[in-house]
């Protein structure tokens, strides 16, 4: 026969052995966030690499993704040093804007992006996705200095697998016009982009499709702004979406200024890999299914996106809405045939839960109009939706930006 004493002593071993299994579920369902150490091994050689995660990290949602290419003063093996300088020490300086998954792949000395190290970067891009659930259709790549040029080299290699790249005081013959000869020719050995007779105009028609923002410093003395400018203009002779930022006066260091870009984020985000949306003529609805979008047919015959259901959101405000800042929401659209009239918050840091935060309207071909509720006025706003209908971008232009990703 058990005493008290017994009892209380079996019930005391039964209480220390849930608590500890529930310590260990909670700390098993930890989820890492910030940079991480990862490491990889290809032919034999292990190459240490980080990954940044966001704060807001969901394994059970997608991400967008970036690939970023360090320059030539940040070579090694510690898998350090490359977030050191430029895109790392942006994230840190304003993670809750960040909200990337972002890949810092390290060459080895006296390598640049090419050849086994474009390999080792294309590799552990394709690791990250996997591990971290990153979405195939928003993998940007970018890259300063000698990751510059590794931007533009890649982006030839696999001009169908990032959705816009970030280019900044990169090169594509050469750095310089006077290199010594002997430097020029070693560089030519292992820069693949400068073995054509005009390689800007090739470099833009392999990648005419894709959008790029390139950066450069006016007064740069390491990488001549000339490798940007002639690019820009091959680009828009190639009829490519491109954007050049000059800044006058700065030197080798663009970065510090690109990366602070207020509309580098938006602009990324609004380029999914995919064409805005133009659902039209009589086989629409059939073609619509094929591809798996939700649609709504009108009385009219006419077919459009049926965005009912919740949306992720990232919301930019600056103008008379700075104060707000930028920051995730989740909204639940209502819509009956062409009109949305109810955009309800579920999370919010500004507003309460369900408060409706908007309307809008569509036709065929995206929006007639989306108005934002806010408790400085409504704004009406222009949007675009993304051929596969999980992504809205809008856009006042001079007060607010948000882009929608569908749940």
């Amino acid at each position: 026969m058990m005493t008290p004493l017994m009892i209380w002593k079996r019930g005391f071993v039964v209480l220390v052995l849930l608590s500890a299994f529930a310590f260990n579920q909670a700390h098993a369902a930890r989820i890492e966030t910030g940079f991480l150490d990862r490491e990889i091994t290809l032919e034999g050689v292990n190459y240490r690499y980080q990954v940044y995660v966001p704060i807001n990290y969901d394994p059970g949602k997608t991400h967008p993704v970036i690939l970023y290419l360090h320059s030539i003063a940040e070579r090694g093996e510690d898998g350090l040093k490359q977030t050191q300088i430029g895109l790392g020490t942006y994230i840190r300086q304003d993670r809750e804007r960040f909200p990337f998954i972002v890949v810092f792949p390290q060459t080895r000395h006296n390598e640049i992006w090419t050849g086994d190290m474009a390999t080792l970067a294309l590799k552990v891009l394709d690791k990250t996705v996997e591990e971290f659930n990153g979405d195939p259709k928003r993998l940007y790549l970018t890259g300063i200095s000698m990751g510059g040029h590794g931007t533009w080299y890649l982006a030839t290699k696999t001009p169908d697998k990032f959705a816009a790249i970030v280019p900044i005081c990169g090169f594509i013959a050469s750095p310089k016009p006077d290199l010594p000869p002997e430097r020029k020719d070693a560089l030519l050995k292992v820069n693949p982009l400068a073995q054509s007779p005009d390689p800007y105009a090739t470099v833009a028609s392999q990648i005419s499709k894709v959008p790029v923002w390139i950066f450069h410093g006016s007064a740069d003395p390491d990488v001549s702004p000339d490798e940007s400018r002639r690019m820009s203009q091959a680009l828009k002779a190639s009829g490519a979406k491109v954007k050049y930022t000059e800044y006058e006066g700065v030197y080798h260091n663009a970065w510090d200024r690109a990366y602070s870009e207020r509309d580098l984020v938006s602009w990324l985000l609004s380029h999914p890999h995919s064409k805005t949306a133009q659902l039209t003529g009589p086989t629409a609805q059939a073609q619509a299914a094929e591809k798996g979008l939700k649609t709504i047919t009108l009385p009219n015959g006419e077919v459009i996106h049926d965005l009912n259901g919740e949306w992720e959101v990232f919301s930019e405000n600056y103008g008379p809405w700075s104060s707000y800042g930028s920051y995730p929401t989740t909204v639940k659209i209502e819509q009956a045939g062409s009109s949305f009239t109810q955009i309800r918050l579920t999370a919010n840091p500004y507003y309460n839960k369900g408060s409706v935060a908007g309307k809008g309207e569509l036709d065929k071909n995206g929006f007639i109009q989306f108005v934002a509720y806010t408790n400085l006025g409504n704004i009406t706003l222009k949007g675009q939706i993304s051929e596969d209908g999980k992504t809205i971008k809008i856009d006042d232009g001079e007060k607010a930006r948000a882009t929608y990703s569908r749940k």
